[in-house]
């Protein structure tokens, strides 16, 4: 081996190191965010045995998302680029089972094949998980998830009663669009609160976009 090659293949695995150190370090910051919003759910448990069960369900869905958010990160830091599809409905699965035993009418629809990026499944999770928590304190009835292939893009999107109102992103969720290239669009579809947020893929050919609302 040459000396070229040599610094190339230090270059490589430094470089491989700092992904993986940066990858640890959103880890850790999202375990404590979570940590700290599953605190702030247990503090604010009423006494009163029906306003628990809401706040309850979305403890319980708290914790299944810090679980599969945590997968998903080892995923990428274990240097797993893609993820299938399989594997993201079964973890969308589980927060749709928990919203449904809060007793929301919690529909998923979705028959795709194939895969995407480890990061991009990171954030859809993220979202979803983050969505329905604040859906089921607020006591919204019904949520309806689609997720399918229209000209070349995945489309999930999450579609919510008519009282449902948009409201800003959190910062965090804003900066992991950003730095993906994404953004953001609110909209109404039949009556449903729609926060569309949108991934370019190879350079324009196509975009993954994810559909999520919030209770204020």
């Amino acid at each position: 081996m040459n000396i070229t090659s040599s610094q190339a293949g230090e270059k490589e695995k430094a470089a491989e190191g700092k992904a993986r150190a940066k990858l640890y370090q959103s880890l850790e910051r999202d375990i404590a965010r979570h940590q700290q919003r599953l605190a702030g759910l247990f503090e604010r448990l009423p006494n009163n045995e029906a306003g628990r069960r809401p706040q309850m369900a979305a403890i319980t869905l708290q914790v299944c998302y810090i679980k599969r958010k945590c997968q998903l990160l080892f995923m990428e830091m274990s240097g797993q680029e893609k993820v299938s599809f399989n594997e993201l409905v079964v973890f969308i699965d589980e927060l749709v089972e928990v919203a449904r035993r809060g007793g929301m009418n919690c529909t998923k629809v979705c028959d795709l094949q194939g895969e995407l990026s480890a990061r991009r499944a990171a954030i859809y999770y993220d979202f979803l998980g983050f969505a329905l928590e604040q859906v089921m304190q607020n006591d919204v009835r019904y949520a309806l998830i689609h997720m399918f292939l229209d000209d070349g893009s995945l489309v999930m999107n999450l579609l919510l009663p008519p009282e449902a109102v948009a409201c800003e992103m959190d910062g965090h969720f804003t900066q992991a669009i950003e730095s993906e290239n994404g953004s953001i669009e609110f909209s109404t579809l039949d009556e449903s609160e729609v926060i569309s947020v949108s991934f370019p893929e190879g350079g324009g050919a196509g975009c993954l976009i994810s559909t999520l609302w919030r209770t204020v």
